[in-house]
């Protein structure tokens, strides 16, 4: 578990990570980072490896123009594993909800498992470099996309919801979840995220005190204008990624608006 410490002041923030014997302390100014360094050399044993190049199997490349994130090592290593470092690299179509649906079988798993696996990894030979990146001077604005597919599951029918979040054009945050319940049309896939929260009664939908509270405090923020609800075509749903198969062609648009590239040869 990774602890998060966070220092407010009138001239910026100060921000300390703690995973088990490792720390990253980051902040608006690099003199507020010195001082808090040297506060923390005076009362623990500490070594100072730098800035920020490598943690959990993240590797960090720092330009002028903002920080790029990949897992090549990681990747590599990934690769040495399934003994596939003289396989071909593989194109082809594929999205998040591959990989969502082999690792139910994490426990039991098949031949034809072990074959979608060596596809997987096949693709990660073609791109050991890719990874995330974040440019300097991007607007503080939050944008999310939300997709599902409903019953997308031929096994047993079940939507799949996936969301992504930017702060700006970056992408910081996303999930893709596989719903626990059945919904028998689109419009339930919402209020099946929280089945134990509805009640079904005489063909109505009853919700719980907590889930109407969601509803106004949403309408509110909304006519204050704090959010905005936009409506996001197919073509431009990003998060659709993580919720569908796609072509490749589509396959490699949405991976740009992901701001996900290959390591800059600069770097």
């Amino acid at each position: 578990m990774i602890l998060l410490f966070l220092h407010k002041s009138p001239v910026g923030i100060l921000l300390l990570f703690v995973y088990v014997d490792d720390i990253i302390i980051s902040g608006s100014y690099y003199t507020h980072i010195q001082k808090l360094q040297q506060h923390l050399h005076s009362i623990f044993h500490m070594k100072d490896f730098g800035h920020l190049a490598y943690f959990l199997s993240l590797e960090v490349h720092t330009t002028k123009h903002g920080i790029f994130l990949n897992q090549h090592k990681y990747t590599q290593d990934l690769i040495k594993l399934a003994d596939l470092s003289d396989a071909p690299q593989l194109i082809f179509h594929w999205n998040l909800m591959l990989i969502h649906t082999v690792s139910r079988f994490i426990d039991t798993p098949r031949h034809h498992h072990l074959v979608v696996v060596h596809r997987i990894v096949r693709y990660l030979i073609g791109t050991p470099h890719r990874g995330l990146f974040f440019p300097h001077g991007i607007p503080l604005e939050l944008t999310a996309y939300c997709d599902t597919d409903w019953a997308g599951c031929p096994d047993h029918r079940r939507s799949t919801t996936g969301w992504c979040i930017f702060l700006g054009n970056a992408l910081i945050s996303w999930k893709c979840k596989k719903q626990d319940c059945v919904s028998k049309s689109s419009t339930e896939i919402v209020i099946a995220l929280c089945p134990l929260h509805v009640l079904r009664l005489y063909g109505c939908v009853v919700f719980f005190k907590h889930i109407n509270v969601d509803c106004h405090y949403i309408r509110d923020v909304y006519e204050s204008k704090l959010i905005d609800l936009p409506h996001v075509s197919t073509t431009q749903q990003i998060a659709g990624f993580f919720t569908k198969s796609l072509t490749h062609l589509r396959h490699n648009f949405l991976v740009s608006k992901l701001m996900l590239v290959d390591l800059p040869s600069s770097i």
